[in-house]
């Protein structure tokens, strides 16, 4: 069950006091159960749960508690996100309202209802609005406080501005679709001044001039123009300036705070593409500050974006301890949560700097932690694989060819149908001139070529597999160390 095996650490303590305190039976235990065996990897499906967890119960039984656990934890994961979220907070007293209407408590129902319009508006969720003022329309028969006309009014105002505001959602979404569809060599001034007509149309219209939502919308489409065109020194200028002027005119808040977090990212990113690492490190250190406000709401979604830019920064300064450090400080905070989605990325980050470094017995150790059959279920197929040829790296560089051999064999055999996928023919090729490496302790002339030709074909640029093949070929070619050749040629490799 996705939902149950997704939960973060901070979830799942919420979910087991949210059962103590609504079951004093044994109902929490069996609950409690079903949900650490979803956790666990070494359960195949729900046949094996039932067989070997709850042997005692049949078949219909178990779907029942199944469902139970379901529907216990959305409960909970309701309760924990109350009030993080202005949007939620909204859609909560949209509920409240309904439910003190149902039991004829009108005046409360339209005191909730008049602060959930208040916030709606400040925030401009008008689809949210539109839905609280068909209650107030509604509720205008039971209470008749309510001044139906103005409700009417106000619906009929925001309905324009909404068809006004979906209009030109509309055209942006067009707008992102063709920007997608160029290439990004190709410099197309029709995109550029369709943009600049839709900039027109929203600064000519009232309704739409102060919006906070098509503000945020678009910076977004800027961004992309940017990110298409390569210009990550336009990008990193542009985003800085507008987080500026969105925090100053508080543009910002909890309901589209998100967004903030978003365009920091961007700005990390492409500070990482121009090589800029001190001031990389600075601004995810700006971004872990902000994630640990407001309850550190979007923490455990954004914090791998904090380690994993720091440790591409600390790896091309050539501070490679700093790395290994700070990774080891997430493997110790990740320890108790089984069930993180970064757990293994941070020990195949560690095995990487480590391999880079020469430390191959110490690098081995963490990719021996990575659990196959785990990364499968998670669909990180390109993961696996790459974590298998490094495995096959660390074994040739330890000088164990034959099990290297044997291993390298085994990655063939088990992974044919991924390794014959068009876009991993590139791992493919360069697992066959490994075995060479294997078998032969010396290049021969037809395998210095069929280097040059990988080299050529598949040139050093930023790669998302740890180990950057066409720059180890070179450095073995050139009798060089691998890691000093990168930091010679400072290829950003995305560790």
């Amino acid at each position: 069950m996705d939902l149950v095996k997704k939960l973060s650490k901070e979830e799942l303590r919420n979910f087991k006091l949210y059962l103590r305190r609504v079951y004093a039976n044994n109902e929490n235990n069996r609950l409690t159960k079903l949900a650490n065996a979803y956790r666990l990897i070494k359960y195949k499906d729900d046949k094996e749960i039932l067989e070997q967890v709850f042997p005692e119960i049949n078949k219909n039984a178990f779907y029942k508690l199944k469902n139970k656990l379901k529907q216990e934890v959305s409960k909970s994961l309701l309760v924990l996100y109350y009030g993080r979220d202005d949007i939620n907070t909204i859609l909560n007293q949209l509920l409240l309202a309904r439910i003190s209407i149902t039991k004829s408590d009108f005046n409360s129902a339209h005191k909730i209802l008049a602060d959930a319009t208040k916030k709606a508006n400040e925030i401009e969720v008008y689809d949210i609005l539109i839905c609280i003022y068909n209650e107030l329309i509604q509720l205008s028969q039971h209470n008749t406080s309510i001044n139906v006309n103005e409700i009417l009014k106000a619906k009929f105002n925001i309905l324009n501005k909404y068809r006004e505001i979906d209009m030109i959602n509309d055209k942006l979404a067009k707008f992102t679709y063709q920007l997608r569809q160029i290439n990004r060599h190709n410099n197309d001034v029709s995109i550029l001044q369709q943009l600049k007509i839709i900039e027109i149309e929203i600064e000519q219209n009232v309704h739409l001039k102060n919006s906070t939502t098509l503000k945020l919308q678009l910076q977004v489409v800027v961004h992309n123009i940017l990110l298409q065109q390569q210009d990550y020194e336009a990008i990193v200028n542009y985003l800085k300036t507008k987080i500026n002027d969105f925090t100053k005119t508080n543009i910002f808040n909890k309901g589209n705070f998100k967004h903030k977090i978003t365009m920091q990212v961007w700005v990390i990113n492409a500070l990482l593409s121009l090589s800029k690492f001190e001031l990389a490190i600075e601004e995810a250190s700006r971004l872990e500050k902000d994630l640990l406000q407001d309850k550190k709401l979007y923490y455990s979604t954004f914090f791998w974006t904090i380690v994993q830019s720091k440790t591409i920064a600390y790896y091309y300064l050539n501070e490679p301890q700093k790395a290994i450090q700070l990774l080891e400080e997430t493997v110790t905070n990740l320890k108790n949560d089984d069930n993180s989605l970064y757990k293994y990325p941070v020990q195949f980050n560690l095995a990487v700097v480590y391999f880079s470094t020469q430390n191959y017995k110490k690098g081995h150790t963490y990719l021996n932690y990575i659990n196959d059959k785990e990364t499968e279920l998670n669909n990180n197929k390109d993961f696996l694989i790459n974590s298998k040829v490094l495995d096959v790296l660390f074994y040739y560089e330890l000088n164990d060819l034959e099990f290297g051999i044997y291993k390298l064999n085994q990655l063939k055999e088990k992974h044919k149908y991924l390794l014959n996928k068009p876009d991993l023919e590139l791992v493919k090729q360069f697992i066959s001139i490994l075995k060479n490496f294997l078998v032969k302790p010396y290049i021969s002339k037809i395998m210095y070529q069929k280097c040059l030709d990988f080299i050529n074909k598949y040139p050093s640029t930023g790669t998302k597999r740890g180990i950057n093949y066409a720059f180890w070929l070179e450095a073995k070619l050139k009798k060089v160390d691998y890691y000093k050749y990168i930091l010679l040629n400072n290829i950003n490799n995305d560790v």
